[in-house]
């Protein structure tokens, strides 16, 4: 069995398509970070400081992600009774209409409700455009539902506290918002605007993270991110599936400046619960299979490529052959058996069920058609072509799986 050296490529030469950018090697060991969650913003009205509202919003998170409808509307109904004795408290007018969407209400039901109290007196509920918002799913609309209450003046002097959370907020969800339209200057500045009146708004700190992470800045990314895991574990403002993704998402920067052994310990997380949350929900089955995808990578560079190709392999186990995570698995696991083993044949034969699992990508509308549909289908572009070019090189030096003339 032969053995490649370590690379500091290796994440790129496993072809894990896990981020969004590549390393350039750098020894600084991180930025300081300084910023705590804020007490009087998604609390309004009850403050950190009460012990009882706080243990009813973690009561109600463990209900909320239980998988169980029928304790989804019983907390639901606790919520209400929360968010009608602290209208100003967000954090629990946002919980409550998660409660209801795990109890089993219509969606677009809700939505609908939503955009009907959003119309209503904004004195009353200052947060009911952002709850409307929320579940809108045209962009357009979505930010139409937050900018007309946003530029009203009496709508920001609504109870002066809420007014303010409400702006912070308002201005993290057309931060958003840009984001998804592509426009990551105005993203950039509807964040500082959310995080100049609360520095500790945790939704825009991870919206702040990963602009940093578009822009290059991978040492300050990788620092706000790993403060942010810290801080929100145990916070029952974060859902426990987005903070298993924040987690993954540190693993992946940790790797990528090659702190190896941060990585692992990152990668540790996502197999059991949240620090001292054993009732929460755990991480979902993609995440988890993302884990085994970079646990595969840091296994290689550890010079263990079998135990790479075990995890690449069980990765793959169960998965449909149309997901986008079995087709990276299965390219992973093609370039373990080609570069790390010097199993050419075995190769050559996964890489023709690249070929197989991602020809049809380009069979129909041509490369140009998959390139206009956006990221994820270039990537699937780009392995088909890589699969073609790798395994035409084996064929050539006679190690082809099906004895068919290379493509």
């Amino acid at each position: 069995m032969s053995v490649a050296p370590r690379s500091s490529a290796l994440a790129r030469g496993l072809g894990l398509v896990l981020a969004s950018l590549l390393l350039a090697a750098c020894p600084s060991s991180g930025v300081a970070v300084d910023w705590e969650a804020s007490d009087s913003l998604a609390w309004v009205g009850a403050g950190t400081g009460d012990e009882l509202t706080a243990l009813e919003l973690e009561v109600a998170r463990a209900e909320i992600e239980s998988g169980s409808p029928e304790r989804a509307r019983l907390v639901a109904l606790r919520l209400r009774r929360v968010a009608e004795e602290q209208p100003g408290n967000l954090t629990a007018v946002l919980m409550l209409q998660d409660a209801r969407l795990a109890a089993g209400e219509s969606r677009a039901d809700l939505a609908a409700e939503a955009r009907a109290r959003a119309s209503g007196d904004v004195y009353r509920e200052p947060f009911a455009p952002l709850l409307a918002a929320r579940l809108e799913p045209d962009p357009v609309a979505a930010r139409l539902l937050i900018e007309g209450p946003l530029a009203d003046t009496g709508a920001s002097l609504a109870a002066p506290g809420m007014g303010r959370a409400f702006r912070a907020s308002a201005r993290f969800a057309l931060g958003y918002l840009a984001l998804v339209a592509g426009d990551l200057a105005s993203a950039r500045v509807q964040v500082e605007a959310c995080l100049e009146l609360d520095p500790g708004h945790f939704a825009a700190r991870r919206l702040e993270i990963y602009l940093l992470r578009r822009e290059g800045d991978l040492i300050s990314a990788h620092s706000h991110l790993k403060h942010w895991v810290k801080l929100t574990a145990s916070s029952p403002v974060i859902a426990s599936e987005t903070w298993f993704e924040a987690a993954m998402d540190l693993a992946i920067l940790s790797t990528e400046l090659e702190r190896f052994g941060e990585a692992a310990g990152d990668l540790a997380r996502i197999a059991g619960p949240r620090p001292g949350r054993e009732n929460w929900g755990r991480a979902s089955d993609t995440t988890r299979r993302r884990g085994l995808l970079l646990g595969a990578v840091l296994a290689a560079e550890a010079g263990r490529p079998e135990d790479a190709l075990d995890l690449a392999r069980e990765a793959q186990r169960g998965l449909d052959r149309g997901s986008s995570l079995f087709g990276l698995a299965l390219v992973q696991e093609a370039e373990l058996l080609e570069l790390f083993l010097g199993r050419p044949a075995e190769a050559a034969a996964i890489w023709e069920q690249v070929i197989e699992r991602f020809g049809a990508a380009i069979g129909g509308g041509g490369s140009a058609g998959l390139a206009a549909g956006g990221d994820s289908e270039f990537d699937e572009l780009l392995r088909v072509l890589t699969a073609r070019v790798r395994l035409a090189r084996l064929e050539r030096a006679g190690h082809g799986a099906s004895g068919t003339a290379a493509p």
